[in-house]
């Protein structure tokens, strides 16, 4: 995990994976595929303002120390289907110039 926290108009969430196209985070609650989002990601000093739509949304457990787990979390993919040139500027300081292909 990245240590970074997605807002949506839900809460606050735990960011898993991010690409200039796209993240993965984790929640709470499914989410309805082809829906879409304004999303903000702080990471690293940085704040991203987009839009997304969820592209995957599937049932995980999340593991703890010690061989806990965590039950009836969703691991949702969002592609980033709107940004301003701020928040790209943003993606790119923080992801670098590489662009992933094939979803979040």
């Amino acid at each position: 995990m990245l240590g970074g926290r997605v807002q949506l108009s839900r809460g606050f969430f735990d960011l898993v994976n991010l690409s200039r196209t796209g993240a993965l985070i984790r929640t709470h609650d499914a989410m309805r595929l082809g829906a879409e989002w304004p999303v903000t990601i702080k990471l690293l000093g940085k704040t991203v303002a987009v839009t997304g739509r969820v592209v995957r949304c599937e049932a995980t457990d999340v593991r703890l120390p010690g061989g806990a787990s965590l039950r009836n979390h969703f691991a949702v993919a969002f592609a980033f289907v709107a940004s301003t040139p701020e928040a790209e500027s943003a993606l790119l300081a923080v992801c670098g110039d590489q662009i992933e292909t094939g979803g979040a």
